[in-house]
């Protein structure tokens, strides 16, 4: 089994050219060419060489979750393999159908400009509710910490994602010498979460009026303000950078800090700190909204690498040529790809050439030819979103 440089391809096309000098053919055309060629391919073809897995760190209630770096498209699962009974459908079908059942269902989003992998079963662990965070006062109150910039707590009955309502606060910068705005909850129902010690994540959502100067947000659960774990995220739960608006949070518990001797059975204490810069200014209303434990799920996604070759030393993965060393994802074994690829290069280098249409054409029908064999051996499984993409995760009911 022998590995396939890209000069193998290239020397081999530009043979089929009746040209094997440099200077006809630009090395820059023949790395286009190989790339273009290795691009089509991917896209019409499952591979065995770009099909992956990414174990996705599923929590109930969490909905999106960033893609692999080198996401493609999804992959269909074959039947046999199936961890889950998926069922493919239309983005607009599965919100109509979410909440109905247990079907097991995944869709690519398109809306809004965004793409997003909507993913839905009735196996999941499902989350424990620790807070609505949706009135000041409805269980225990929330209170702003004196030492913080954090003032007139309220509950808001207009701008909420869950429950009916949120809870609102403002920022006034000059009311401490903090950069930081807290408030916290000391006196809620105690809620055992025992069963989630160190395998769960606590989620939340945060709206942020204006998120220019926010730097990062500390929570502390635990059964008394000094018996906690504490933890800090400096980017939404799927890895972007905080936004205006809307922002899902989860803390992952295995990393939090324990602080003092914490009973994860009688979770009754809850604190909330939003940290910003020196630049920060005032700022009204910003808003919590449902606290809650959710145990982590790994749930295998298997899906298709944009990547297209090795560089020269085999170890690393690229999107594009660097070297006429680099090497073929597929190798000597598989002659009857490298054939198709050889061919594809041949009839776009011959598309660079004037007075050299016919051909073209006849390595196209070559070209077109050799995929022909390939389709029965790779049938294409693959869903390819056309923009950025993230995991998107539905469940049965809202609340």
């Amino acid at each position: 089994m022998a590995t396939i440089k890209v000069s193998t391809i290239t020397d081999k096309a530009k043979r089929r050219l009746r040209d094997t000098s440099s200077g006809r053919i630009d090395v820059n055309n023949e790395w286009d060419a190989l790339e273009s060629t290795l691009e089509e391919m991917n896209n019409e073809f499952t591979f065995p060489w770009t099909a992956r897995t990414h174990y996705l760190a599923y929590c109930d209630t969490l909905r999106h979750y960033t893609a692999p770096s080198d996401f493609k498209g999804f992959i269909v699962p074959r039947p046999e393999n199936r961890m889950y009974n998926m069922e493919i459908v239309d983005p607009d079908e599965f919100e109509h159908r979410d909440g109905r059942g247990d079907n097991e269902m995944f869709a690519v989003d398109r809306r809004d400009r965004e793409q997003s992998f909507l993913f839905k079963t009735g196996t999941i662990t499902r989350y424990q509710h620790l807070h609505s965070l949706n009135q000041y006062n409805n269980n225990g109150t929330i209170v702003a910490t004196a030492a913080s910039d954090a003032l007139n707590v309220k509950t808001d009955t207009e701008i909420f994602k869950y429950y009916s309502g949120s809870v609102s606060f403002d920022v006034d910068v000059s009311q401490s010498a903090n950069d930081y705005a807290e408030v916290s909850v000391p006196d809620m129902s105690a809620v055992d979460l025992a069963d989630h010690e160190n395998i769960a994540k606590i989620l939340m959502e945060l709206y942020l009026p204006n998120a220019t100067n926010v730097s990062s947000v500390l929570i502390r659960w635990g059964s008394s303000s000094g018996a906690y774990w504490e933890k800090s995220v400096t980017a939404r739960a799927d890895g972007r950078a905080f936004n205006n608006g809307w922002n899902p949070l989860a803390f992952d518990w295995e990393t939090a800090t324990k602080v003092g001797t914490p009973d994860a059975a009688a979770v009754n204490f809850f604190l909330f700190r939003l940290v910003y810069s020196a630049s920060q200014a005032d700022m009204g209303n910003v808003r919590i909204n449902w606290l809650r434990s959710a145990p982590i799920e790994i749930v295998p996604v298997e899906y298709a690498s944009n990547d297209l070759l090795l560089d020269a030393s085999g170890t690393s993965r690229l999107t594009e040529i660097a070297s006429q060393d680099d090497v073929m994802l597929f190798n000597s074994l598989n002659n009857n790809v490298k054939d198709a690829v050889i061919k594809g290069v041949t009839a776009k280098l011959f598309a660079d050439l004037d007075g050299a249409d016919d051909d073209r054409k006849n390595w196209e029908a070559k070209y077109e030819k050799a995929k022909n064999v390939l389709r029965e051996m790779y049938p294409s499984r693959m869903v390819i979103p056309s923009r950025r993409v993230e995991f998107y995760v539905s469940r049965e009911n809202e609340g």
